[in-house]
């Protein structure tokens, strides 16, 4: 979808610019910026950067993103996994908008006796 938003310049002759709007999803689609816990909108690129991690590393980052840290590695790597894949889906889900309901014949015939006023 594309507006055309007039501007005055000061001058008696008006600029035009054309501004190409989209339907942004999540935050960081709005401000184009990655506001996600994880940096990333790609799991397996956190996941590459978490594997190289050491361990206090770990226990930081868990702590960043709110997770209970433990002296196990591997443990921790897969908290984090789980918690991105979370999030990352959440974030995916959420501004999906919902499919409309279609009525079979029946279930049409019903709603069309209450719109007309009979119980």
């Amino acid at each position: 979808m594309k507006t055309t938003k007039q501007k005055a310049n000061g001058k008696s002759t008006l600029k035009t610019r054309t501004i190409a709007t989209t339907q942004a999803k999540t935050l960081d689609e709005i401000w184009g910026k990655k506001y996600s816990k994880f940096g990333t909108t790609d799991p397996e690129e956190y996941f590459a950067k978490i594997s190289g991690m050491t361990r206090m590393d770990l226990q930081k980052e868990c702590i960043r993103v709110g997770l209970y840290p433990n002296d196990r590695r591997d443990i921790m790597i897969e908290r984090l996994q789980k918690a991105c894949k979370r999030d990352l889906a959440l974030a995916a889900t959420s501004g999906k908008l919902a499919q409309p309901v279609k009525a079979n014949k029946a279930a049409n015939k019903i709603l069309q006796k209450n719109a007309s006023g009979v119980i």
